[in-house]
């Protein structure tokens, strides 16, 4: 009873939709719940009708042109299976033989995973020879690309990933500790942080900024509403509403 009572009036942070009862007995699944396999959920066709017996089921004609349309902005490379040396020989009189033609057997897709790889920035100096004769020295050394985060092992592509995966994908930084070690690299959790963190305020803070002065200047503005909650937020409990505002003007 305590543990009914706490579920039912105790305060929680995750939210669930309480069943009302039927009969005295409490409902574990609702009729949504219940038609799992439902066709027409499958087919995102409202008006497909249920299939009730498997002489019912009639298979979708497949689209002509469907698999090339599918990949037809992937690179291609052709994978040529030839006839190793010793099998180039005719089997009865000994004669090499010569290629007359080749046919398409099939096309795949391959899945190429990440990995990473150390860039070392190599900066080369260099000096005037015909002064160096002449006692004085002038060195020059090359231009260098500016880090992301100084004194830091993060890349422009490491931390587009980590933004990409975080926010684009909703991947937690815990699930991303694990990828990282399998490619290879100990990467915690907080340092994952704060690469986001110092990389979004060295470089996507003045866009923010920016926008934000061309934002003021609009004639309309229209806001999109999202709630959220957040944890250890400043003066907040953790089971309070927070927002996040999506804007964009009217031109």
């Amino acid at each position: 009873m305590q543990l009914l009572t706490q579920k039912l009036f105790g305060r929680s942070s995750e939210k669930s939709k309480m069943i009302p009862p039927v009969e005295n007995q409490l409902s574990l699944f609702t009729d949504e719940d219940l038609n799992l396999f439902n066709e027409a959920e499958i087919d995102q066709d409202k008006k497909a009708p249920e299939i009730s017996h498997l002489e019912d089921f009639k298979m979708k004609r497949r689209t002509i042109g469907q698999k090339e349309k599918m990949i037809k902005e992937l690179p291609v490379v052709n994978v040529n299976c030839l006839l190793h040396e010793e099998e180039c020989h005719c089997e009865w009189c000994n004669t090499e033989l010569k290629i007359i033609g080749k046919e398409e057997v099939r096309q795949e897709v391959e899945f190429i995973p990440a990995h990473l790889k150390v860039r070392k920035i190599m900066r080369y100096a260099y000096e005037c020879p015909t002064c160096k004769k002449d006692g004085a020295d002038v060195i020059v050394k090359a231009p260098t690309p500016a880090p992301v985060i100084p004194r830091s092992l993060a890349s422009a592509s490491s931390v587009a990933w980590l933004m990409h995966q975080k926010f684009e994908l909703s991947i937690p930084f815990y699930r991303q500790e694990k990828e990282w070690g399998n490619y290879g690299i100990v990467l915690s959790r907080a340092t994952m942080a704060n690469w986001v963190i110092t990389a979004s305020n060295l470089w996507l803070k003045p866009i923010y900024d920016l926008l934000h002065k061309q934002l003021l200047q609009s004639r309309a503005i229209h806001v999109d509403e999202t709630t959220m909650q957040v944890l250890k937020e400043p003066n907040k409990p953790a089971t309070s509403k927070s927002y996040m505002w999506l804007l964009f003007v009217a031109r």
